[in-house]
């Protein structure tokens, strides 16, 4: 996990001096498994590829800077937010992300949510819930679904 640095000023206030990556995660729930789709599995492996063939095969990271050094949190975010807008899409950053994947998990019904709560690494599934679900539909969607739903 990554995390912010703070230094204390000769007047007492903290500021920002950077990153640093610790093993281990901000909450007791632990390290988390995420699946990822053939798909994500397949383009991981083509950056991974990429990385040996450009000489950055020693590293334990995915995404790295032109240095070969992984890129930090917020870059990833930016860049992800990035290319977004460039594909057209929706822009989003890691954390809409993460609520996507979930809501999209609790929608698909297929998946029970005590596994997607100690997938994503919450203690309790009200947290994921009250605060990782929202609805994907359209308004015109979500009509249609109420409208089938109150006529079973």
């Amino acid at each position: 996990m990554e995390r912010k640095v703070h230094a204390e000023q000769a007047d007492g206030t903290w500021k920002s001096v950077g990153y640093e990556v610790v093993d281990h995660t901000k909450s007791e729930a632990g390290n988390r498994n995420t699946y990822l789709t053939q798909k994500a599995r397949d383009l991981l492996k083509m950056i991974k590829e990429w990385n040996c063939e450009n000489g950055y095969v020693d590293n334990e990271y995915v995404f790295l800077n032109k240095t070969g050094n992984r890129i930090h949190c917020r870059s990833l975010d930016s860049r992800i937010r990035k290319y977004c807008n460039y594909a057209g899409i929706n822009v989003k950053g890691m954390h809409k992300i993460r609520k996507t994947y979930i809501s999209t998990l609790v929608d698909s019904s297929l998946i029970n949510i005590n596994t997607i709560r100690e997938m994503v690494g919450h203690e309790d599934e009200r947290t994921t819930l009250h605060n990782y679900i929202f609805n994907r539909a359209s308004d015109l969607q979500t009509q249609a679904n109420m409208e089938k739903a109150l006529n079973l």
